[in-house]
């Protein structure tokens, strides 16, 4: 029986599902076939296991392999063999060992299958059995995965649409399943994936054998199976030891499969001594009939001192993990479950205020293609991303019916929105070519140099051409890259004119002069002037202490400064800086001093804080970055804590044309940190975002990775203006876009563009420069033309925020936003770069 529900677009199994067959067979029977084949030994062994169930003395075993699908004259025969029945009783198999140096070896570019056709007879009674399978051997050699002798990485699907694979029918579901992976492939490069979250019918994997497709095969255990156990341990176990076995014997000949995945997360955030053991006891379940097999724990991390694999799940960014896999793992790492909503949130990690359904899906697949081109660098053995194939494609529903599947098996899925057909996969394309780091700021009229990172993942050695251009000038190269190698080689250009953002290019071509790969990332030259400290007309004061760190970075870049454990008493003279790192009550514990400190035209520039002010006269709450190390992380040696998991690494910037952006565009806000991106990690809190009110004015200058947090904020207290930068301009100065804002910074806070007087000299401040004041007008045109634009949001937060983003709401989002002209300009301003 099985229930079905469209609502859910998914199939849900109970009791017995598809159809009930039942076979007769001769008293001596083949109750099952093992096929072993070795590259390294260029040799075919089989195992057969007998059966009998009259009286039968003796039975005469012979076996033959074929081509496939064409089964014609055999291309191998195997030395005849003749048992007693005694042998059979004692349920021993029949193993047979035999060279063949010259077989095609399965792979995803060659699938090469053959049929094993073993006969018996037993007297008058025969019986023929024919048994597909793949010539190909799969191990791990240190860090690296090996097929055939050749280094491989899984790079492909973290979690494989299950609906295509749960048909009714199973000969047209092989089929149609084979169109699936075929057309997969060739959209998203890929040439793995995970069988996930149930163990899928035996088709699916039958499918991947024909289209060359490797398999990490899932069983049916996931994170939400814990309970299972709690209810029926002895029963649970038992039965699951049964179905692992008839799992393991169903699958164990196609060569697509290479990885035995005994669970998902059961052990990744409930990790307790008991769930442990019997979570670990699954591995006998499989090693009890192959001893040698890879097996995976998905999302554990690090789990046992003798793992196989470290596997990873769902975390925002894997710089650190990836570091510490490169300096002093010994196992291959794979990445899977990563996807660019990060933890389940349907999000973009980066904040970005996408204005429709395609851009989402534009900037989603840059991020994508961004994350797996940084896997790449660090070689990684396996890139699964979780959602690549979900989200841009129309997916078809499950088989519901004969005739449904009969109509569905001439159909494949098709793209939402064509326009980013060829962006999903291009950091999983077996040959790329990218620069690192990926960075777009240099210093104008100066040289910058790139490294030029090829990355060989097909299956022979290649020689290709490498082409690298920015703007007039170009420089060439010829490489010869082995399978799982890599060529770097750096090349130096001059910037060019500040201001003109550029396209550093780099081709492939093979040597045909057929293009292989290609990318494209922007250069953008600052003036040396926007990144250089200009002496200020007020007076810098550092508060209320100095630390090592700070005094360097300030001395490196020329600013004088004095020291004082008290804000200056003269506000309007003064430029007041607070370091990062300060204690919560390094400017008191009330705001009210502070507060009356600002009115009076004080300047303050507050660097990244690592905890909520207490003196802060403006309600913003605080966010800190710190967390604590998840449990696949603490036989990592993460430490209890840590700031690696969640920070920011490309800040969008929500006030193009501010002064403090001069010299800067937007592509200059990513990828700061030369280990891992860093641009802050701690960031403050806009109260829209949480339906919160503000104690006063405010204006997020630069959002951060979660849209409810901000980078950069101004606020107006009177006459005075603060500046609360969580980037870390001063930890960050060695790259001019770090240090470009910073100097901004201090310039803007210096200079009348801050609070300009009205014209006439009425001694009365015009607030930044009369934009607020036009800003007032247009929320009133605005609050008049669509009443229910509010929608919960502080009015505050309308005027010197940013249009909010209604992940819930989509028309509310669509009708307020273009009434914003910043916000059709800031849309426009990305769709053009993401184009590019």
């Amino acid at each position: 029986m099985w229930v079905a529900t469209r609502l859910l677009n998914s199939i849900h199994y109970a009791g017995i599902r598809g159809g009930v067959y039942f076979e007769a067979r001769t008293p001596a029977y083949v109750s099952r076939i093992r096929v072993r084949t070795s590259t390294r030994q260029q040799q075919l062994t089989t195992q057969t296991w007998l059966r009998t169930g009259g009286d039968v003395d003796k039975i005469i075993v012979t076996q033959t392999v074929h081509a496939w699908p064409d089964v014609g004259e055999p291309l191998l025969r195997l030395p005849p063999q003749t048992i007693s029945a005694a042998h059979i009783q004692a349920a021993r198999p029949l193993e047979s060992v035999i060279a063949w140096p010259d077989a095609e070896y399965w792979s995803p570019e060659r699938p090469t299958l053959y049929v094993l056709r073993t006969t018996l007879c037993a007297g008058s009674q025969t019986e023929t059995m024919e048994t597909r399978f793949g010539f190909r051997e799969f191990w791990i050699a240190g860090k690296e995965f090996i097929l055939n002798g050749i280094p491989v990485r899984l790079l492909g699907d973290g979690s494989h649409p299950r609906g295509p694979l749960l048909s009714i029918l199973p000969d047209q579901a092989r089929d149609f399943d084979r169109t699936v992976y075929e057309f997969l492939k060739s959209e998203f490069n890929y040439h793995a994936c995970r069988l996930h979250g149930i163990i899928c019918p035996g088709w699916a994997v039958q499918a991947a054998d024909e289209a060359g497709v490797l398999i990490v095969n899932q069983s049916a255990l996931t994170s939400g199976c814990g309970g299972a156990y709690d209810k029926a341990v002895k029963e649970f176990m038992s039965n699951m030891e049964q179905q692992f076995g008839e799992w393991y014997w169903r699958d164990v000949n196609n060569p697509s499969v290479v990885i035995w995945d005994v669970e998902n997360e059961l052990i990744r955030d409930k990790r307790t001594p008991e769930r442990e053991q019997w979570v670990l006891r699954l591995d006998e379940f499989i090693r009890k009939h192959e001893p040698a097999a890879i097996i995976q724990h998905s999302g554990a991390g690090w789990y046992h001192p003798r793992q196989q694999v470290i596997h990873v799940h769902m975390q925002e960014h894997y710089s650190r993990i990836m570091r510490q896999w490169r300096d002093r793992e010994t196992v291959p790492l794979v990445l899977g479950e990563f996807w660019m909503g990060g933890r389940g949130e349907t999000r973009l990690p980066n904040s970005y205020e996408y204005h429709d359904r395609e851009d989402w899906h534009r900037e989603e697949a840059r991020l994508y293609r961004e994350k797996m081109l940084e896997m790449r660098y660090y070689s990684v053995s396996g890139i699964m991303p979780h959602c690549l194939t979900k989200w841009p494609l129309q997916h078809l529903n499950p088989l519901w019916s004969p005739a449904e599947a009969e109509e569905a098996a001439s159909r494949r899925y098709t793209w939402r929105f064509p326009s980013i057909r060829n962006e999903g996969g291009r950091g999983l394309a077996p040959v790329v070519v990218f620069a690192w780091p990926r960075t777009a700021t240099v210093i104008a009229d100066e040289p910058f140099t790139r490294e030029v990172v090829v990355c060989n993942d097909r299956e022979m050695p290649v020689k290709l051409s490498v082409v690298c251009r920015f703007g007039d000038a170009a420089t060439s190269w010829d490489i010869a890259i082995d399978p799982g190698a890599q060529h770097r080689q750096s090349v130096t250009f001059n910037a060019g004119a500040a201001g003109v953002i550029g396209e550093l290019r780099m081709e492939l071509h093979d040597m045909q002069g057929v293009r292989v790969a290609h990318d494209c990332t922007p250069v953008h030259p600052v003036p040396r002037d926007q990144a250089s400290f200009t002496p200020t007309t007020r007076q810098i004061v550092v508060v209320p202490a100095l630390d090592a760190a700070t005094a360097t970075a300030l001395h490196e870049l020329g600013v004088p400064f004095t020291v004082s454990t008290n804000l200056p008493a003269d506000p309007a003279h003064s430029l007041v800086i607070v370091p990062a790192d300060q204690p919560d009550d390094a400017l008191g514990r009330t705001p009210r001093s502070v507060k009356h400190w600002l009115a009076a035209d004080g300047r303050l520039l507050v660097l990244a804080q690592t905890r909520a002010p207490r003196w802060l006269p403006l309600g913003l709450p605080f966010w800190s970055a710190v967390r604590s190390s998840i449990p696949e992380f603490d036989r990592g040696g993460w430490g209890t804590t840590n700031k690696d998991l969640i920070y920011t690494r490309e800040a969008p910037v929500y006030a193009p044309g501010h002064p403090v952006f001069k010299g800067l565009a937007p592509c200059d806000f990513k990828e700061w940190d030369p280990d891992d991106g860093r641009i802050g990690d701690d960031a403050f809190i806009r109260p829209n975002a949480l339906d919160m009110k503000s104690d006063g004015v405010y204006r997020v200058l630069l959002g951060a990775t979660r849209r409810e947090n901000a980078t950069l904020v101004e606020s107006r207290i009177g006459a005075g203006t603060t500046l609360l930068c969580q980037a870390q301009v001063l930890r960050q100065r060695a790259h001019p876009a770090a240090r470009t804002l910073f100097c901004n910074l201090l310039r803007y806070l210096d200079g009348a563009a801050c609070a300009c007087r009205r014209p006439g000299g009425s001694g009365k401040y015009r607030t930044l420069g009369g934009a607020w004041r036009a800003s007032a007008r247009a929320l009133a045109r605005n609050l008049r033309a669509a009443p229910r634009f509010l929608g919960g949001i502080q009015p505050a937060s309308l005027l010197f925020g940013n249009p909010p983003r209604r992940h819930g709401s989509p028309a509310l989002f669509r009708c307020s936003w273009r009434q914003f002209p910043a916000a059709r300009t800031h849309a426009r301003t990305r769709s053009a770069q993401n184009d590019a």
